[in-house]
């Protein structure tokens, strides 16, 4: 009698081994526990199919956990780790998920927080209600930035206007409320300044710069 070795993948093994015993082509030694060094592997290969399946699963899980919280790579042996593996692993999955999606909702409250900032910075410091915004029939009305100040060339096609304007950082943030037959002229003008259009929306929650700090803030 010859005796062979028989080697490849994993996903295949069970299979192979089926196969081999259906068609009684050769004897089968059964696997001994400690017969083999196996010391240095973090599981056993000769535990049955499906709780390798289950320390598979464990450690898939395992590296997830990992990897997400960056924890650098360490190596144990059986005896190192907790008889309750899927008990500890469970409730840090249970923890870690708890705490992602804190997470998640104090990163969409800060990007909240950050979008409503600058309409709410541009109105406070024009001292101008958020609603008054809103074009009219025969009003057009810009509001934005621009990188110099154009209302010398605003007062030579028209002065049906009203202009507010003031330094916010190093930009001129200006609101122009202009009659409707003059719009266009005025917007070459504006563009010739580099004009940059802001979005306020209609309604604004908080009341000065103050205030959305301090819901920032809790």
């Amino acid at each position: 009698m010859s005796k062979i070795r028989v080697v490849g993948p994993k996903k295949v093994l069970k299979k192979a081994t089926e196969i081999m015993h259906s068609e009684a082509v050769v004897h089968l030694e059964d696997f001994k526990p400690g017969k083999y060094n196996i010391d240095q592997y973090f599981f056993d290969i000769g535990n049955p199919f499906q709780e390798a399946s289950e320390y598979s699963s464990l450690l898939i899980r395992l590296r997830s956990l990992i990897a997400n919280l960056k924890i650098d790579k360490q190596k144990y042996t059986l005896a190192e780790l907790p008889k309750d593996s899927e008990k500890v692993l469970a409730k840090i999955e249970s923890d870690y998920g708890k705490l992602a999606a804190k997470l998640r909702e104090i990163e969409e409250n800060k990007k909240e927080f950050e979008r409503m900032e600058e309409p709410l910075m541009f109105v406070s410091s024009l001292k101008v209600d958020a609603k008054t915004l809103i074009p009219l029939e025969n009003i057009v009305v810009y509001k934005g930035y621009c990188e110099q100040d154009f209302e010398s060339k605003l007062k030579g096609i028209t002065d049906k206007y009203e202009l507010k304007k003031g330094k916010i950082g190093k930009q001129l943030a200006f609101v122009l409320f202009i009659d409707r037959q003059c719009s266009d002229k005025a917007k070459e003008i504006l563009d010739w300044a580099k004009y940059r259009e802001i979005n306020i929306p209609e309604k604004i929650e908080y009341e000065s710069i103050k205030d959305l700090e301090n819901e920032r803030k809790e």
